[in-house]
């Protein structure tokens, strides 16, 4: 049965209010939802469409989002102290308007001021130099664009950066670090486009607000004739009459996909044969499984055992599944244990390598995975104290305010660091702390902004090009990747030709040649264009470890 397009009316009663709120920049605010790519998630899509289905693609999420790009600058006149700005939460902050300029507040001022780009760079660069070894990048997950995050990547490199992090959610950081290490990459093996492929597809954790199109391609699989199983908390209420539920709280989640693995073993749905050839030591799973004693299964996982064979047997019954994992799923298993857990069962019954199976991993923001493949490492939760003794912090978007969310406790010591770089679009309140020498706030462009257009990474590995919108110039904000760049060129020991890109283009035929996955990105140059890497599904020979087999050991679950 063919999938139906998804039904227009989840994003129209949105549309009216977004585009109120951007009448001002009306034109651009509708360009930037044509032609760019949407930075409001990880799923993407170019423009109003993607390559799930036919239909628009255009959520709630990303028109309320639509003002953070139409918003015009600042007025540096009329920016309050800084005693007025620490009364603002995050979101009047960002009312205030775009920043414009390079704004400089030294230890003991009451507000910042405008300096030129040409001190800015002077001062950061010079002060870099003093630091290597002693300071830390933190970039966030949605405002840079791929040739961005190369830039920033290779200036942490060069200058020796201490640590060198994307900030994201704790579930969505374990579960890519989990794959990392037992696939070799940290990546979704499958394409969403293998939802409307599959005979089943179970959603591990169920919290699926930050990606609120999945639902109408949930709905698009069980028309074409897909299984819809949520595992964890329900849907909302437009998935009511299309799925079945398997309730277990997050804190027995481990036991429970313990248990599924165990019924799929003792009802000869584990796939032995898969796992003997394409998991180290698989050999031994099934004689390691039969010594898992049910009793403590059905404790920790506080369901019975019956359930529990109940979801194996429904993953016997199928050839081909999916597995969708939100941002949440094991988040609060500090151990990791739930996330081996749900590799082991996806390697168990054979589900990577082939079309209409693997995992999708949720989470990351529109710009989390292109990060990683730059080569970020994942930072679970802010260790605050460890920063604050730094004496340099470069942030990146609201990657230290994003850190100190629920930290309070500890960003006075933060406030000691002696210098703090901020490039951002807004200012947040982690820039108002204190610093023991200064402040510096270097203001970028969004992705719809940057001359030559830039690129973005979605959630499936679809590399896709978005455009320069022109029509909205925010001041003296420069591309995300020119920042860094530029910083380097002022310190004459750092400078190499590495560093000289003329333009955007450039930056993508570096990338090109030096980051795996990426041969053929020089080609992406015009609206529509895109690329994916590793293909359709990964793993579908060899898993991209040294000897090319999965590592996981089931007494990591036990």
């Amino acid at each position: 049965m063919a999938a139906r397009p998804a039904p227009p009316d989840r994003f129209l009663p949105a549309l009216p209010a977004a585009l109120w709120r951007s009448r001002r920049e009306l034109r651009y605010g509708l360009d930037v939802l044509r032609h760019g790519v949407c930075d409001g998630c990880s799923l993407g899509s170019h423009g109003l469409r993607d390559e799930v289905q036919p239909s628009i693609h255009l959520c709630r999420y990303r028109l309320d989002d639509l003002e953070r790009w139409t918003r015009n600058a600042l007025l540096l006149e009329r920016l309050p102290d800084l005693a007025a700005l620490s009364r603002l939460g995050a979101a009047e902050l960002r009312a205030l308007g775009r920043v414009p300029q390079p704004l400089l507040r030294r230890a003991g001022e009451d507000r910042f001021r405008a300096v030129q780009w040409a001190d800015a760079e002077k001062l950061i660069a010079n002060r870099l130099a003093e630091s290597q070894r002693r300071w830390s990048l933190l970039v966030d997950s949605r405002s840079s664009t791929n040739e961005g995050y190369f830039v920033l990547r290779r200036l942490a490199e060069q200058l020796e950066a201490r640590a060198c992090s994307l900030v994201a959610p704790p579930g969505y950081a374990r579960l890519q670090t989990a794959l990392r290490s037992c696939f070799g990459q940290a990546a979704s093996t499958c394409s969403l486009r293998d939802l409307l492929a599959t005979d089943l597809v179970v959603v591990w954790g169920g919290r699926l607000q930050r990606h609120p199109l999945l639902g109408s391609w949930l709905k698009a699989s069980r028309a074409a004739g897909a299984r819809i199983v949520f595992v964890g908390d329900p849907p909302g209420r437009d998935l009511e009459s299309c799925y079945q539920l398997f309730s277990c709280a997050d804190a027995g989640i481990a036991d429970f996909l313990a248990g599924v693995l165990l019924a799929c073993s003792e009802t000869a749905q584990l796939d032995e044969d898969f796992v003997a050839a394409r998991v180290a030591g698989g050999e031994h799973w099934p004689q390691q499984l039969g010594r898992w004693p049910w009793q403590e299964l059905e404790q920790g996982a506080g369901v019975s055992r019956e359930l529990m064979q109940q979801l194996a047997q429904t993953l016997g019954s199928v050839s081909k599944a999916v597995f969708v994992a939100d941002e949440s799923f094991g988040g609060g298993d500090e151990d990791g244990t739930s996330v081996l857990g749900l590799l082991a069962l996806l390697l168990g019954r054979g589900l990577v390598g082939r079309p209409g199976c693997g995992l999708l991993a949720l989470g990351g923001g529109a710009g989390g995975q292109g990060a990683q493949d730059v080569g970020f490492e994942l930072r679970r939760q802010a260790d605050l104290e460890e920063l604050s003794e730094d004496s340099l912090i470069y942030a990146v978007g609201s990657a230290l305010f994003e850190a100190m969310e629920g930290e309070a406790g500890d960003t006075e010591a933060l406030a000691a660091v002696p210098v703090r770089v901020h490039q951002s679009h807004y200012l947040d309140p982690s820039m108002l702390l204190g610093a023991g020498e200064l402040t510096l706030i270097l203001p970028m462009q969004s992705r719809y902004e940057q001359r030559g257009g830039g690129t973005a990474t979605s959630i499936d590995r679809w590399i896709r090009f978005s455009p320069e919108v022109r029509g909205h110039p925010i001041g003296e904000a420069r591309p995300d990747w020119q920042i860094p760049a530029r910083i380097v060129a002022a310190i004459p020991e750092q400078f190499s030709d590495r560093w000289v890109f003329q333009d955007s283009a450039a930056v993508r035929a570096e990338m090109d040649s030096s980051v795996p996955g990426y041969l053929g990105l020089i080609e992406l140059h015009a609206p529509g264009h895109r690329m994916q890497w590793g293909g359709h599904s990964l793993h579908e020979e060899r898993f991209a470890t040294a000897d090319g087999l999965a590592r996981l050991d089931l007494a990591q679950l036990r």
